[in-house]
């Protein structure tokens, strides 16, 4: 492997934390692989994630998709947010988040990951 592709990969790495949209797209880029678009995402998210799903409880888990929407959510995530009761165009997390009267009022952090979550929608809307 050549030494200036090795350092793209550490410095992709690096940003994980703050960027992950980016790292992806970056990692990507460096496999050859087009970067994905949006109307790439699967409406099915299919048994092996429904499982993965399955394997987090207790833990309230949950998929997105590139809009933030929610794909998919186990039983945990369901008995807390109820994302299949809200209106479609209200299926959301930024919209769950940010809304008020939502259940996110009392989590603790919220500023923190408000912040996080507002970062990371900028960086899939770049």
């Amino acid at each position: 492997m050549a030494a200036g592709t090795v350092e793209d990969r550490r410095r992709a790495d690096a940003r994980a934390t703050c960027h992950p949209a980016r790292v992806q797209r970056d990692r990507r880029r460096l496999a050859g692989l087009p970067a994905p678009d949006a109307d790439q995402t699967p409406d099915d998210v299919g048994p092996p994630l429904a499982r993965l799903l399955k394997t987090l409880e207790p833990a309230p888990a949950c998929l997105l998709d590139l809009h933030f929407d929610f794909a998919a959510w186990n039983q945990p995530f369901d008995r807390f947010w109820h994302p299949g009761a809200r209106p479609a165009r209200r299926c959301n997390l930024m919209w769950l988040h940010f809304a008020e009267g939502t259940a996110t009022a009392d989590v603790i952090g919220r500023q923190g990951r408000g912040r996080h979550l507002l970062g990371q929608f900028h960086e899939v809307a770049a």
